[in-house]
């Protein structure tokens, strides 16, 4: 029997607890029959579980780690698809400037490389006034796009047979 009679041993809990009506544990008196040998599981269990709020702080604190690196690598991956299209259409409109023909049209090069494709989208717009001018242009941009040993696709949108002004510098 329990030392307060107000204490009462719920039966699923083990032998060296006690349920209070009140609603709370209570660990019996020490006596000489092995009481260390009850409360040594119980002091392993408590050990355990003040490691785990510093095993799911570790596992939190890498998660987070992990998802920056990969947001930072998405990012960086943007920046650098966006800078290998401005280098390609650079390399373009200095390809055209090179041609003293198309060097005073006013046509232009846009070089897009959309997320989901590997294709890069190169779309060539301007006026130009013969096929023959036609055809170089979409040479020189074939030849500068294919330097980069990449997929692309050239939209044509030149107007072909117009009558253009000079381009003034």
């Amino acid at each position: 029997m329990h030392p307060i009679p107000s204490m009462q041993r719920h039966k699923s809990l083990p032998p060296h607890k006690t349920f209070l009506t009140l609603g709370a544990f209570h660990t019996p008196p020490a006596d000489d029959h092995g009481s260390a040998r009850d409360h040594a599981p119980m002091a392993a269990r408590a050990d355990a579980r003040g490691d785990r709020p510093w095993r799911v702080t570790f596992a939190l604190v890498m998660m987070g780690l992990i998802m920056v690196n990969f947001a930072v690598k998405l990012l960086d991956r943007g920046c650098k698809r966006s800078d290998a299209c401005m280098s390609l259409q650079v390399r373009i409109a200095d390809a055209w400037r090179q041609h003293a023909a198309l060097a005073k049209l006013p046509v232009a090069a846009a070089v897009r490389r959309p997320w989901w494709r590997a294709t890069t989208i190169i779309e060539v717009t301007g006026p130009i006034p013969g096929p023959t001018l036609h055809e170089t242009a979409l040479r020189i941009t074939r030849e500068e796009a294919s330097r980069d040993d990449r997929s692309f696709k050239i939209r044509d949108e030149f107007q072909v047979g117009q009558n253009t002004a000079a381009r003034v510098a």
